[in-house]
């Protein structure tokens, strides 16, 4: 069974049986994208084609039940957002950490050989240098997510005329921005040093990873 044809029947099943509140449509697709959104990361899955056919779902079962709405549907799509945003936070947060915890350990090695990196631990280098490639890797994935939901938005809001969708869209593009915002101000306080051969060492690290 399809996204759509699933999310058609769980809607049509939502609205018969609980002759349900529009709260419990939008939390119920709400709860169903967030998962959806891992199984798309297990299978890869284009996020874009994921929300398009939950949306399509989405409406199919409201049509079926009864209760059409376009204000609904473009509730749904508020929420799928979120928790798009949602997705992978723990994920990003655990990088965060894992990332901080390298710099320290770095930083107390290069104040101890006086910022000679070349006297630093390898161990402790390739430590710096996974958690640094972890954390962009994370921050990425969660970009692209919400780049493509908003092309989602975008073209649903095409194919069906609900312009209320590209202003959801929009909202997407904001988190995306902040999403870089945030990266770009950590990476530069990770890649912070005083002295002159170990900034070097890191800014390297940043060009071979790729800074955000």
């Amino acid at each position: 069974m399809s996204l759509r044809e699933d999310m058609d029947k769980a809607i049509s099943e939502i609205i018969k049986e609980k002759d349900a509140e529009e709260a419990e449509v939008v939390a119920f697709v709400k709860d169903h994208f967030f998962k959806t959104l891992e199984h798309c990361k297990k299978t890869k899955t284009s996020v874009k084609t994921a929300a398009i056919e939950i949306l399509e779902g989405v409406e199919d079962g409201l049509k079926a039940g009864g209760r059409e709405s376009r204000e609904l549907i473009r509730k749904v799509a508020s929420e799928m957002l979120e928790a798009t945003k949602k997705a992978g936070e723990k994920g990003i947060s655990a990088a965060r950490h894992a990332a901080d915890s390298s710099k320290a350990a770095l930083d107390a090695e290069l104040e101890k050989v006086h910022g000679s990196i070349d006297q630093v631990k390898q161990k402790t280098k390739d430590d710096m240098k996974t958690a640094y490639g972890k954390l962009q890797e994370k921050s990425e994935t969660k970009k692209k997510r919400l780049i493509q939901i908003g092309e989602a938005f975008k073209e649903y809001a095409v194919k069906k005329s609900h312009a209320a969708l590209n202003k959801v869209a929009e909202k997407s593009k904001e988190a995306v921005y902040n999403i870089e915002q945030s990266a770009r101000e950590h990476s530069e306080k990770l890649l912070h040093h005083s002295q002159d051969e170990a900034a070097d060492w890191l800014k390297k690290l940043a060009d071979k990873i790729g800074r955000k």
